[in-house]
């Protein structure tokens, strides 16, 4: 498996992928800086804005390009002629991309830490890193979703997908059953450590929130569902396409 999932990593960093994970994390830190560089928030307004829109995009993103190279290069056919089990490579190309996807909200991470030193914050640098690792965790699922998405219809479907989703997450982000809608995990987690609204405006100061932890595990349970579901549709798919 970890030879398996080596190459799958060797290939994305062969591709334009890797530009996107860099471009990305890059462009919205630029953007925030431009609209909200006077702003004591403009940390949270960062993290509030990756939560319901670049850090699905960017997931739909690299799942399809590396559906479309795969597509485009061998159509699967050196996948389909390989004895390794296809259920085991899904499975391994599912963890490499997680791995990249990892990647882009570290390289997030970093930007943040330069950017600190004249963005503001009304909570902690601390309260920042843990709010982008938990809404790395609470996303995860959305890996294998797009690359299932894009390999059934493709990749323009999984990005029009992706916005749809931006707006299902915003829209039920303020609801009673957010924790049971999976494009609003990111943002509600998200917003209970840096008391942000998902709308954009800073809790007040008395304002008690609570942290969301159904929303992680609901989040880890269905990213384990959408490997198992993915993995096996691959074998049935491609098996009927050989």
């Amino acid at each position: 498996m970890i030879r398996l999932i080596d190459m799958e990593i060797l290939k994305i960093k062969r591709s334009s992928i890797i530009w996107t994970l860099i471009f990305l994390p890059v462009f919205s830190v630029i953007l925030i800086a431009f609209l909200f560089a006077n702003n004591t928030f403009a940390l949270q307004s960062l993290l509030n804005q990756w939560s319901i829109l670049w850090i699905i995009l960017l997931s739909a993103l690299i799942s399809g390009l590396v559906h479309h190279r795969e597509n485009a290069s061998t159509q699967y056919k050196m996948i389909l002629s390989s004895p390794t089990s296809l259920f085991k490579y899904e499975f391994c190309r599912i963890i490499a991309l997680n791995i990249m996807f990892l990647i882009g909200n570290f390289i997030l991470l970093i930007l943040v830490f330069l950017t600190s030193t004249f963005l503001q914050s009304t909570v902690s640098l601390s309260h920042i890193v843990i709010a982008i690792i938990v809404m790395y965790v609470s996303s995860m699922w959305m890996i294998p979703f797009f690359l299932m998405i894009s390999r059934l219809l493709n990749m323009f479907f999984s990005i029009l997908i992706a916005f749809f989703g931006m707006f299902i997450g915003v829209i039920c982000a303020d609801s009673s059953f957010a924790s049971f809608v999976p494009f609003s995990w990111p943002s509600v987690t998200v917003s209970s450590i840096t008391k942000m609204n998902v709308n954009g405006v800073p809790m007040d100061a008395n304002q008690i929130t609570s942290f969301p932890i159904e929303s992680v595990l609901l989040s880890l349970l269905f990213f384990l569902f959408m490997i198992i579901i993915e993995s096996y549709l691959f074998t049935k798919q491609e098996v009927s396409n050989a």
